[in-house]
């Protein structure tokens, strides 16, 4: 079997404008093994989103408590992912511009022989040796700035087997 991206079909949920200190503004997130939902009071995008793909096998795991606790919301997203060794992520029609991108991921069950993994933004590594290894683990990377002239966010990882949960980006104003 393979790993294609399948294009979402679904219209987008509006996004809400949540200034960040520095006036950075909510621009879009989507939950990458879920459902729409808010989180910290900007609106989230289910798996199904409109103009995302990634790539991976989709599973949720609700009985494995994370850690740290964190609100419903947030745990209902982290507990619903897509894992992949080699995720490719992207997120298209996208004004040029710059944005800040984080990316959620978690390890739903213990694994002290889990690899490491990289994370690359708009082809160049931002973050390496990411190392999710105990149940419920999970972890907020970035933030990482990209500036956008093809209008693509393009996020990959490389290594280990990550359960990428979501996809966050705030505009650089």
């Amino acid at each position: 079997a393979t790993n294609t991206p399948v294009p979402a079909t679904n219209t987008p949920v509006p996004a809400t404008s949540t200034p960040l200190p520095g006036g950075d503004s909510f621009y879009r997130a989507v939950n990458l093994g879920g459902n729409a939902l808010v989180i910290d009071s900007n609106n989230w995008e289910a798996k199904t989103a409109a103009n995302v793909t990634v790539n991976g096998y989709e599973a949720c795991n609700p009985w494995t408590p994370l850690n740290p606790t964190t609100d419903a919301n947030r745990t209902t997203m982290i507990q619903c992912a897509v894992q992949h060794w080699a995720h490719t992520v992207t997120m298209s029609n996208v004004p040029n511009g710059t944005y800040r991108v984080y990316l959620y991921a978690w390890q739903d069950w213990s694994d002290p022989g889990a690899g490491a993994f990289s994370v690359q933004l708009e082809g160049q590594v931002v973050q390496t040796n990411v190392l999710l290894n105990q149940a419920g683990q999970w972890l907020k990377l970035g933030p990482f700035d990209a500036t956008v002239s093809d209008g693509v966010i393009n996020v990959a990882t490389d290594g280990g087997l990550p359960n990428l949960s979501g996809l966050e980006v705030w505009r650089l104003n």
